[in-house]
């Protein structure tokens, strides 16, 4: 949205570096280009709101449960990415607080759309039942009642186009807003598709897990490391409210989808295909 200047009035960021592995570009990308952006932002006299895309991971381990007005709750960070992202939002809401922001946290977002599939080779849920389905891998690093924030990219921007229309947002915005199918189910539903033995289940800090990841090949515990980062001694993650994201999107409108179990099974075809 242009100012009469023709400078943007407002702007989303949701470039980052999600690569748990090689973490070399976290900082410049979810850092560097957020402090330039913010600095651009503040030379705009008539700059409405700076829309930035964080995630819920930044939650963490901290001692109470997680929810729009938490921040820094003492917790540590599964990965490098968590930590820049955290440390982003501390940017916006401390350096530069005449900007108007919103810091929209995501949860995890799935590689395809409601109706169709789009780049999910790269998706971390997608390779995991890829390996299993395969043979590679007859567990898995997941608590069975554990629960993902489901989300499509689909879904995310839609609600962030929605939001650029109103204005005076919150500060914080979590999407979606409610935590999706756990585990079990997950995988209940898609070995009953597979036509296969459903993986073992284990936490991924657990005695079990640790033993099976050590005796996997090396080749095959890198790929397995990459999709699930090893956690830090100790670590376990904290629960999350978003009811006032909830009410405030019911509120004004705008719909955020929560992944239907259903659509999970749309993995199945496509891991097929690369298997055969």
């Amino acid at each position: 949205m242009k100012s009469s200047g023709n400078k943007p009035t407002k702007i989303i960021h949701c470039a980052a570096n999600v690569d748990f592995v090689n973490d070399e570009f976290a900082e410049s990308s979810n850092l560097g280009l957020t402090w330039d952006l913010l600095s651009y932002a503040s030379t705009i006299h008539d700059f409405k709101c700076f829309i930035h895309v964080s995630t819920l991971s930044i939650r963490g381990d901290g001692n109470r449960t997680f929810s729009e007005d938490s921040l820094d709750i003492e917790q540590h960070f599964m990965t490098p990415y968590a930590l820049t992202k955290f440390l982003g939002e501390i940017m916006i809401k401390r350096f530069h607080r005449n900007i108007p922001f919103c810091i929209v946290r995501l949860g995890t977002v799935l590689g395809w759309g409601s109706n169709e599939i789009f780049g999910i080779n790269n998706d971390w849920l997608f390779q995991s039942v890829r390996l299993w389905i395969a043979g590679y891998l007859t567990a898995l690093p997941l608590s069975p009642k554990q629960s993902f924030h489901l989300i499509t990219p689909d879904a995310v921007a839609r609600g962030l186009l929605c939001l650029l229309s109103k204005e005076n947002l919150p500060s914080v915005l979590h999407m979606p807003t409610k935590p999706g199918p756990c585990v079990e189910e997950i995988f209940d539903l898609l070995s009953q598709k597979a036509k296969t033995k459903q993986p073992m289940l284990l936490a991924q800090d657990s005695v079990e897990w640790n033993a099976y990841r050590s005796s996997a090949k090396k080749r095959l515990r890198m790929v397995v490391d990459k999709i699930y980062p090893p956690p830090p001694p100790g670590l376990h993650v904290v629960d999350v409210d978003s009811s006032f994201s909830h009410a405030w999107f019911k509120n004004n409108g705008i719909s955020v989808n929560d992944i239907p179990l259903s659509c999970l099974e749309l993995i199945i075809p496509e891991v097929l295909k690369i298997i055969k």
